[in-house]
Parts: C-alpha cells; sequence; structure tokens
C-alpha cells in the first residue's frame, strides 16, 4: 500500500529578542526574552524603566503539524470563496458528433 501523503502547517510557536536601551550612541544589552505573539515596546520600557527599547530579533522556534489527507478531509469544513466562480467553457460537441 502507497505511504498517504499529509497535509502540514507550519506556525511560529514563539520568537526569541534581545532587548536593548540607548546610551549615548550605544546599545547596552539589558535582557534576552521569549514570547509568544506581538510584544509591546511601550510595555518593556515601562518593565525595564528606561525610555524607549529596541528589540533585536535572534531566533524563532517553528513547529510542523500535520495529518492524512483522509484524517484533514473528515475534519475539514467547506470555507465558501468570495470570488465569483466562472463556469467552464463548453465543447460544441453537437457539431462534432457524426451520424
Amino acid at each position: 500500500m502507497a505511504k498517504e501523503r499529509n497535509v502540514t502547517r507550519t506556525v511560529i510557536e514563539s520568537k526569541k529578542y534581545n532587548v536593548y536601551k540607548m546610551e549615548g550612541l550605544t546599545l547596552v544589552l539589558l535582557d534576552t526574552i521569549e514570547e509568544k505573539g506581538k510584544i509591546s515596546e511601550k510595555d518593556l520600557a515601562k518593565k525595564y524603566k528606561v525610555d524607549k527599547v529596541i528589540l533585536d530579533l535572534v531566533e524563532e522556534k517553528k513547529v510542523t503539524y500535520g495529518m492524512t489527507v483522509t484524517d484533514f478531509m473528515a475534519h475539514a469544513v467547506v470555507i465558501e470563496d468570495t470570488e465569483k466562480v466562472e463556469p467552464i467553457a463548453e465543447s460544441n460537441d453537437e457539431e462534432q458528433e457524426t451520424v
């Protein structure tokens, strides 16, 4: 039996950032943090008691999820397409038929 194909999706689970502050013309490393979702620079500035922080993305942790096509079709729901559906051009069968 042939191996069944999988439907897969890769998602970013978390991101690791270096958090810096400005001291004159120099960046000073405050911390390295790992977060899911968006990060508020204002909240981080309050946390570290500085006027402004600079974030440098260091690493992304990615995870790949998958399931067999059979399982996917059993659990999938139809999503209505908002695009107009065009009919396929009909062939001229009447002209091609011979008696």
